[in-house]
């Protein structure tokens, strides 16, 4: 609502001040009739989108976690984040309203699986349409039990083993010897997920890492390269999809002292530097020559020795698939000597 008029006067609605007080305020008599009331509203920007599982299943009826992320510096606005729930209706769409144009990235967390979709423009009489937000995963459908459960009898299995040895040499099983084997697992291989930017058609997935050079290692196993992040576009989706934490990226001056650069060997277009130094790291600027990403300050990026507080925090990384493998870096003393 803009406003109400009410024979000849108007109430406009207002902006300004804290959200209880914003709104159109004004009192009627018991009793009042009011007639020819004129109400002037303005149509709000939506946003309509579809969650589906990885295999395309809507998500039906459920509550997710969403948050949308929007710049509209472009139109004289600002930006931000606004977090909510989101009601998907039968067939896995959900409907959000918002006040500002701009720009806008959605990301939706359910039951442990995420998704992201954008950035997308929403302006007046520009609705953005088949918007899709696909999950990492698939629900798990529990198998039906083709019968009744047998309970092992372990006291009458024993004794059949027991009586099977006596025959040869009267060895007796123990309680231990009968039980099912402790054989330790093995650990299973990570299962990446690699999530598409429309903006730049790039593959982007986190790995987990013991620190920088074991994430390259990762990166170059998967024909890939530690991410290269070369506008503010691509660090908003990227903080948009993987969230804020400390990971690795590509951005690194081992080959030589204060000259950054990507390990794909792309051309450092953009930097997005933390105003503050989050972690404390005694070391010499020589020395810090891996960088990684800060949980706060904007996401920002912050150099780091291998005796620094964010090497030792930092155990994942983003790998990025565009065609580029990592090159692994050669210290310059190393460079001088061949």
């Amino acid at each position: 609502i803009l406003s109400i008029r009410l024979n000849n006067v108007t109430f406009f609605y207002t902006y300004e001040g804290p959200p209880h007080l914003q709104g159109l305020s004004f009192q009627l008599k018991p009793g009042t009739n009011i007639e020819n009331v004129k109400i002037t509203v303005k149509k709000r920007l939506k946003i309509r989108a579809q969650i589906v599982y990885a295999d395309g299943t809507p998500v039906a009826n459920i509550q997710a976690d969403l948050t949308m992320r929007y710049n509209g510096r472009e139109f004289g606005g600002g930006g931000g984040t606004h977090g909510t729930d989101c009601y998907t209706d039968a067939e896995g769409y959900f409907t959000e309203y918002r006040e500002e144009p701009g720009y806008y990235t959605l990301t939706v967390k359910f039951k442990g699986f995420s998704g992201g979709a954008g950035p997308f423009l929403l302006k007046k009489d520009e609705h953005p349409e088949n918007i899709v937000i696909k999950l990492d995963g698939n629900p798990v459908v529990p198998k039906r039990s083709t019968g009744g459960n047998k309970e092992v009898d372990n006291e009458k299995a024993r004794d059949i083993v027991n009586k099977l040895l006596n025959r040869n040499n009267r060895v007796r099983v123990t309680r231990t010897e009968v039980g099912i084997p402790n054989i330790r697992p093995q650990a299973k291989p990570e299962k990446l997920v690699w999530i598409i930017n429309p903006a730049n058609g790039h593959a982007y997935a986190k790995i987990s890492c013991q620190d920088w050079h074991d994430a390259q290692r990762k990166a170059i196993k998967e024909n890939s390269h530690l991410v290269s992040i070369n506008d503010e576009d691509e660090q908003f989706w990227i903080e948009a999809i993987f969230g804020r934490s400390h990971y690795w990226i590509g951005l690194n001056d081992v080959e030589k002292e204060g000259i950054w650069q990507w390990d794909s060997g792309e051309p450092v277009t953009y930097t997005n530097w933390s105003t503050r130094e989050m972690f404390s790291d005694n070391a010499p600027d020589t020395e810090k020559d891996f960088v990684a990403t800060v949980p706060i300050f904007e996401g920002g990026w912050q150099a780091t020795s291998p005796n620094g507080h964010l090497w030792q925090f930092s155990r994942t990384a983003i790998i990025e698939q565009d065609g580029l493998v990592s090159k692994i870096p050669k210290p310059q003393d190393e460079t001088e000597e061949e």
